[in-house]
């Protein structure tokens, strides 16, 4: 049997604190794609997946004056995070 989720979006974000954002700094948007099929048999799951598959570089988070840092040379000043690659895996599970 082969299953496959089309449009799934198992995701959640938890934030707290206080944060000033400027228009100082931008980034161009970006889109991923991620991929995962599974077969599944009476005792055994097999799961592929690819997170990232066009392989995008992308920045996924940045903060122009780090943990409120005003002076541009302080050495975080300016951080940006990029984007996993391309990532691969493969899971196998038995019942017995």
């Amino acid at each position: 049997m082969l299953q496959y989720n089309i449009l799934r979006y198992p995701a959640s974000t938890v934030d707290a604190g206080r944060y000033w954002h400027c228009d100082s700094r931008s980034f161009k948007s970006y889109h991923l794609l991620d991929v995962y099929a599974a077969w599944v048999g009476d005792n055994y799951r097999i799961t592929a997946r690819v997170d990232n598959l066009a392989d995008e570089d992308y920045v996924s988070w940045a903060d122009v004056f780090y943990l409120g840092q005003t002076d541009p040379s302080f050495i975080y000043a300016n951080q940006v995070m990029m984007g996993a690659p391309r990532n691969y895996s493969v899971t196998m599970q038995w019942q017995f």
